[in-house]
């Protein structure tokens, strides 16, 4: 029974780390920053652009990796539409880059005014006028995902603001789910900062100048900027699932920011040397993540289907806790040839709990049994359960991966449940075969279903990864009790150098 209740223990341990880490370790709002008492400027509300945006001529920049669609009607960008990943990154009706100067007593919204340009090669010039404020926009699409902007105007002006809203678009099927990774962040002082877009009650300002980077975040793409000079204030914009940035600065020379519309690809972010791979959710612990994710991507490399990847990864898992599956082998051995002892010490003790506790204890001690040790692989095995489940569940490369048949994506459950099911009828199998107590139903059959609803609703590459490594874990408890493995044979014989109960 020891046994059994440290099984239980390590699942119902795996239980409360899958269903209540979101509350523990998903980044907290920040707390608000109060504003500078030498700061009289107030944060002026943002036009919305939807209406905007809808308007003017479409200018078209692109090359291998991105398309972007631009309007003369405000100078901005309306459209992000990536091929590799075949999604657009902005709503219908967005409107980025829209410019808002402010003199002493007034403001010059440039969103709703006509835009003269100038295409060529990869670059479009905007120029605009409103009451004598000229201002000229610039955009250079470089290599990749990468976008140059600059603006500047000559007239004298307090300070400037740059809109980008609303939030990103949701790529994915499940929008709800996806709405819990949006996020906000900024790296200040090389640390990462993170507002989740959900868990926002209203508007938030920061005053932090000195900002590397700021990212605007769903749960597999970004959108990224670096300013090259001191930021007075940027706003972080709630308004239900609208949301937005907002950038202010007194800044009047020429100003050249570097963006990013690109997928949250670890390596790929990791090339900036910005510390931008910071960005990608990898969850706890990273080391054991980032291993997962290399070896997954060289095993896709061999066999070109990160189904048959996992298939392998979990063979190699298998592989590398075999040690522990031995010893948990050989002490289930043990168990079941002990089991006899057992209930007779349960019978002539029934009524004295603690002689049968400490006969109990004493026979396992004198047949060199640990009851811990049948559930330490279970416990071993939770670091790299624990990476498996964020890698599948919020990394860029098993987004949409195909295995086989109805499974089309190994980032999202099992759309018809047969992976979890299967797996679920595996674990009371594996149950039956090796649970010295084969009258305890909870755990042979009732804890096994209990698992399998959990898993219900798990990225499918995980529940395939557990699938085969329970298969594996059969096969090796199939060849072990045969007799296959001559080394690992028990010899039921008692330690002579203890001192034996009477009855034994």
């Amino acid at each position: 029974m020891d046994e059994i209740k440290n099984f239980f223990i390590a699942f119902i341990l795996i239980f409360l780390i899958l269903v209540i880490w979101q509350y523990l370790f998903l980044p907290k709002p920040q707390p608000k920053i109060e504003k500078p008492k030498e700061e009289v400027r107030e944060i002026l509300p943002v036009d919305t652009l939807r209406e905007i945006a809808i308007k003017g001529e479409e200018i078209i920049l692109e090359n291998n990796k991105v398309k972007l669609i631009f309007s003369n009607f405000g100078g901005i960008l309306k459209s992000v539409y990536l091929k590799d990943y075949d999604c657009e990154l902005l709503r219908k009706g967005s409107g980025y880059f829209g410019l808002t100067l402010f003199s002493k007593d007034k403001k010059f919204n440039f969103n709703s005014e006509i835009f003269k340009y100038q295409k060529k090669d990869n670059e479009i010039i905007f120029e605009g006028e409103l009451e004598n404020y000229k201002i000229i926009k610039r955009y250079q699409l470089k290599k990749d995902y990468n976008l140059s902007f600059t603006f500047s105007c000559l007239e004298d002006f307090n300070y400037w603001a740059l809109t980008f809203e609303p939030f990103l678009n949701f790529t994915e099927k499940d929008t709800n789910e996806e709405l819990d990774y949006a996020n906000y962040q900024y790296y200040f002082k090389n640390q990462l900062k993170n507002i989740n877009f959900k868990r926002m009650k209203k508007d938030e300002v920061i005053y932090e100048r000195e900002v590397a980077w700021l990212t605007m975040k769903n749960k597999y793409f970004l959108f990224a900027f670096f300013p090259n000079f001191y930021l007075d204030s940027c706003q972080f914009l709630k308004r239900e699932r609208e949301g937005g940035i907002v950038i202010y600065s007194k800044e009047k020379r020429e100003i050249n920011f570097s963006f990013l519309f690109a997928p949250l690809d670890y390596n790929f972010l990791k090339s900036f040397k910005k510390d931008l791979e910071k960005a990608v959710p990898l969850g706890w612990p990273k080391p054991f993540s980032l291993g997962i994710l290399f070896l997954l991507k060289f095993l896709y490399k061999i066999f070109q289907n990160y189904g048959l990847a996992i298939i392998m990864f979990a063979l190699l898992m298998k592989l590398l806790f075999f040690p522990f599956s031995r010893l948990q082998n050989e002490q289930i051995r043990k168990m079941q040839l002990l089991q006899p002892k057992l209930e007779e010490l349960k019978r002539k003790y029934k009524d004295d709990p603690q002689t049968l506790n400490r006969e109990t204890m004493q026979l396992y001690q004198l047949y060199k049994i640990n009851p811990f040790t049948g559930c330490l692989p279970f416990i071993i095995q939770l670091p790299v359960f624990w990476a498996l489940y964020s890698v599948f569940r919020q990394t860029i490369d098993l987004r949409k991966a195909h295995f086989i048949f109805w499974i089309k994506d190994l980032s999202v459950k099992d759309p018809i449940y047969v992976l979890p099911i299967v797996m679920g009828v595996f674990f009371i199998f594996q149950n039956i075969l090796t649970n010295p107590d084969k009258k305890n139903i909870f755990f042979t059959f009732i804890f096994p279903i209990f698992l399998t609803l959990i898993f219900l609703n798990f990225p499918a590459g995980l529940q395939l990864y557990w699938l085969i490594f329970n298969i594996l874990s059969i096969l090796e408890s199939l060849i072990f009790q045969k007799g296959g493995f001559k080394w690992l044979k028990i010899k039921m014989k008692p330690k002579t150098s203890l001192k034996l109960s009477k009855k034994w």
